[in-house]
């Protein structure tokens, strides 16, 4: 009978070799065991804190609208308006670093009548002042001073605190420690042990929204400062490890 030829033996493919290469040398490794700790997990919370404070200043912006048949006149009449209110400012004490141009423009204005072609009817000058008033006792009778002296455009009074920095390191303080409390209180529900800090990211905020009126309505209307709020948010992430 004819020699049936011996089958060859397999050879363990390659990947499979590499494989089990690895697994040899990780087992083989110093300080390995199958007792090693579990790789730590990683545990990311948000923290919030807030801390709140009574005003001592304000910021303001303060100024004339001027309207005219050509741009020269409505640009003279508007500096007549603003050469006063600076004259005013300087008056009342505020500091020249606390008195700045937030805009000016001149602009042209148009008008389409029963739905003709738009044509030019004349200009408009803006100019205001970006103003800091860090004595809140004077904010009311400073508007009502600037009204009658020729400004017509008051808008974005914003109170504020004038030293933040003890504030905001407080609120950091608490969010910080909310973040920790959050990350706990997880920790626990999953059967982990809190680990160190191993991240973390802030946002800090502050202050009401700045408020807008008409500066003929000043007298009727009473401001109230209320209390500045400012916030501090934290992303932590925190190691964890399983409970023993």
């Amino acid at each position: 009978m004819p020699t049936q030829p011996h089958p060859m033996p397999s050879r363990p493919h390659p990947t499979v070799r590499l494989a089990a290469a690895l697994l040899l040398l990780l087992a083989s490794g110093p300080g390995w065991s199958a007792n090693s700790p579990a790789p730590a997990a990683t545990i990311e919370v948000t923290g919030s804190g807030e801390v709140f404070a009574k005003p001592d200043m304000a910021e303001i912006q303060i100024g004339a609208v001027s309207e005219a048949e050509t741009a020269s006149a409505a640009l003279a009449h508007n500096n007549e308006a603003m050469t006063r209110l600076q004259a005013l400012m300087k008056a009342r004490g505020l500091a020249p670093a606390d008195v700045q141009t937030g805009e000016f423009s001149v602009t042209p204005n148009y008008r389409s009548d029963k739905g003709g072609p738009r044509r030019l009817v004349g200009y408009r000058v803006t100019h205001q002042l970006r103003v800091t008033v860090r004595k809140l006792a004077g904010l009311g009778g400073l508007l009502d001073a600037v009204v009658n002296v020729g400004a017509n455009r008051i808008s974005g009074i914003r109170f504020a605190v004038s030293d933040t920095a003890a504030l905001l390191d407080r609120a950091r303080r608490h969010a910080m420690a909310d973040a920790r409390h959050r990350a706990e209180v997880y920790a626990a529900g999953a059967g982990l042990r809190l680990g160190s800090v191993t991240h973390i990211t802030e946002r800090t905020s502050g202050g009401p929204r700045p408020m807008a009126m008409e500066a003929g309505a000043l007298r009727a209307v009473p401001l109230a400062p209320g209390q500045v709020t400012l916030r501090s948010t934290v992303n932590v992430s925190f190691a964890a490890t399983p409970r023993q």
